[in-house]
């Protein structure tokens, strides 16, 4: 009887996307077969959270669904040529494609000066072109504004102590805000339906404000950092209040992709934020691949102490747990003094590339080979797991 394998794998962040994964990890599969002489039957599902890649793997599973081109801004402002998914009035949005982390130079990277004003742009389009719900990816950010940028682009007036209106405003501009009117928007209290696919673990005030927690990572200062997180708790403060939400910065989701779940959240009445992988998994139709198989093979490039937050390989194994399916997690490395995490994660085996210390630069042009023979190695390791009915 054939082994049955599920190759689910998630894009490696610098050096490979979930397709190139894929690629090898059948390579391993098949390399695996033959020299064990074991007949395996594989198929394939690629997995994301709201990140990169949400718009390719959840737009395209919706019938009859167009990739609709258009020009917005980047973060930083400047023109760009990127597209979303529209089938009938639904419509399929990934924040990434306009607000990315990966539209940015390393040293253009710097959350004051970005914005998320093309994110708004996306969505005005998408509602002016007739759609009645949007399912927006949140994740791989580069913008750190609270939305402020993407409410601007739908009409929303902001203004500072003086009164001035600021114009197309940006994350360092959060702070200056002592005012604003949702009312100057024609979107405001329209009756579209935006569903926010995130990581409900990020939240915009508090102590784990994804200021203080994120923002480091997209090119703040730690000084900058803080000034951040002042201008988010006082603007959270100012539009909690407002709405009749006082709490709403402490609304799980709400700091999804440098706040845009708590703009989203303030400003549709008719909006939800949902874990990242209730959409997708929903979307790609996982369950019944997940029962059918014996193995899942998937996996990321670090698995750290943030793999368990919100993951896609994670998310995928503890899925998996539902079906008594043995789960493999195939990784660029693995952090060390996380092993309480590495228990959580619903892995039954963990297969990093090598001990060797290996650079990210040999990664990237030895990646097929590394993670074809990681793969081969945690086979071996499975099968005795799964003949004991694991």
């Amino acid at each position: 009887m054939a082994i049955k394998i599920l190759i689910a794998p998630n894009s490696f962040k610098g050096s490979a996307n979930a397709s190139a994964a894929y690629r090898a990890f059948l390579e391993g599969v098949y390399y695996f077969s033959n020299i064990c002489s074991k007949k395996v039957e594989t198929r394939k599902i690629l997995v994301c959270d709201g990140g990169t890649g949400f718009s390719e793997i959840v737009g395209v599973r919706y019938s009859n669904s167009k990739k609709i081109e258009a020009n917005f801004l980047d973060p930083l402002m400047r023109p760009i040529a990127t597209y979303y998914y529209k089938a009938g009035d639904v419509v399929v949005i990934e924040s990434a494609k306009t607000i990315g982390h990966a539209l940015l130079l390393k040293n253009e990277l710097n959350p004051m000066h970005t914005s998320s004003y093309g994110l708004g742009q996306c969505i005005r389009h998408a509602i002016d072109n007739g759609a009645k719900r949007i399912l927006i990816g949140c994740g791989d950010s580069a913008t750190s504004d609270c939305g402020i940028g993407m409410l601007s682009a739908l009409g929303v007036t902001f203004f500072d102590k003086k009164g001035d209106k600021l114009e197309r405003p940006l994350g360092g501009d959060i702070a200056k805000i002592v005012n604003f009117d949702f009312s100057s928007s024609k979107y405001y209290g329209c009756d579209v339906c935006i569903e926010v696919a995130c990581n409900l673990t990020s939240i915009a005030s508090g102590p784990s404000s994804t200021a203080l927690v994120y923002s480091r990572q997209k090119g703040a200062s730690a000084e900058q950092a803080e000034q951040l997180y002042e201008g988010y708790e006082s603007f959270t403060s100012l539009v909690g209040e407002r709405v009749g939400e006082p709490d709403l910065g402490l609304f799980p989701g709400s700091g999804a992709a440098g706040g845009i779940g708590f703009a989203i959240a303030a400003f549709f009445k008719n909006r939800s934020l949902r874990y990242s992988f209730d959409v997708v998994f929903d979307a790609i139709g996982i369950d019944p691949l997940l029962e059918w198989a014996d193995i899942v093979i998937t996996g990321e490039g670090l698995f750290d102490r943030n793999s368990v937050k919100g993951k896609a390989p994670v998310a995928v194994a503890l899925r998996a747990k539902l079906y008594d399916t043995v789960t493999i997690g195939i990784v660029g490395a693995i952090q060390s003094n996380i092993i309480s995490r590495v228990l959580r994660s619903g892995f039954d085996i963990l297969e990093p590339f090598s001990a060797e210390n290996i650079s990210l630069e040999n990664y990237c042009k030895d990646f097929s080979d590394i993670a074809r023979d990681a793969t081969v190695r945690a086979l071996l390791k499975a099968i005795p797991l799964m003949e004991r009915g694991k």
